[in-house]
């Protein structure tokens, strides 16, 4: 073999390697994006169900406009599909923070009944 093809073959390896690389990297930060996807998701899933469960009356198996008491259970998710996903009240003033780990960030979503806004959700590093 001539020089130049040496050249050749060994130019295009070393193109191959840098497409794969890349190719590599994208697919990786496609998880990662769909991993927070997917955890927003959940928020909003768990969310709708707790506002669903504050707004009913108390007579009727809901929390009569309180968070008081708000658990997985009750507000009929079946625990299998939470992921870890944690609800907490903040305080008194009537929000509920809701949070949804994922492998390198957590997302926060922050409910309050009587907002207009709905569902604040917000991404941290772990």
């Amino acid at each position: 073999m001539g020089q130049t093809q040496i050249l050749m073959i060994v130019l295009a390896i070393i193109i191959i390697a840098a497409a794969v690389a890349v190719g590599l990297r994208q697919f990786g930060k496609a998880g990662e994006q769909a991993d927070l996807d997917a955890a927003r998701q959940d928020c909003q899933r768990v969310a709708a169900s707790a506002l669903a469960w504050y707004q009913k009356p108390a007579e009727l198996g809901g929390g009569g406009r309180s968070w008081t008491g708000v658990t997985f259970d009750k507000i009929g998710d079946d625990g299998k599909t939470t992921g870890g996903i944690a609800m907490t009240v903040a305080d008194s003033s009537g929000w509920l923070k809701i949070t949804a780990p994922t492998a390198k960030k957590n997302i926060f979503g922050i409910l309050h009944p009587d907002s207009a806004r709905g569902l604040i959700t917000r991404a941290e590093n772990r």
